[in-house]
């Protein structure tokens, strides 16, 4: 997964990347549903310097990557365990005796806290990408 964006400042040992997504770019993108824009937004990314690079300019163009450990790591968050937890919910509430509506709500409760503890996660979080080419 490979993005073009602009230098817009450095902070916390890291840099930030202003990226405008097109709606070409995100086409062939698997985990483009998982981004959260839409065609024509732009988003800011951190970014590390490949180790060696030196230092980076504001203002200067640049093309980051994301490791494709974490794209696994995002569908396994974002796809597995929802339904995991949702499938397990589901049969500890119809083990224990539970009515059908009881065991749907508890089974979708607990994957709305499974969401809602990955955003705040995600915000402390936030995935990095690497410089790996100065244009």
């Amino acid at each position: 997964m490979e993005h073009f964006g602009k230098i817009i400042g450095y902070c916390d040992g890291a840099y930030q990347i202003e990226v405008s997504l097109k709606a070409d770019e995100c086409g062939g993108c698997s985990a483009a549903m998982f981004c959260g824009t839409s065609n024509g937004d732009r988003i800011v990314l951190r970014a590390d310097a490949e180790k060696g690079s030196g230092k980076y300019e504001i203002g200067r163009r640049v093309r980051i990557q994301a490791k494709e450990s974490d794209r696994m790591d995002a569908i396994v968050k974002l796809l597995l365990l929802p339904l995991s937890v949702f499938i397990l919910v589901a049969l500890i509430a119809t083990l224990v005796g539970a009515n059908e509506l009881v065991v749907g709500l508890s089974a979708l409760l607990s994957v709305a806290i499974v969401y809602l503890t990955l955003y705040f996660i995600h915000r402390r979080n936030r995935e990095r990408w690497t410089i790996i080419q100065v244009l």
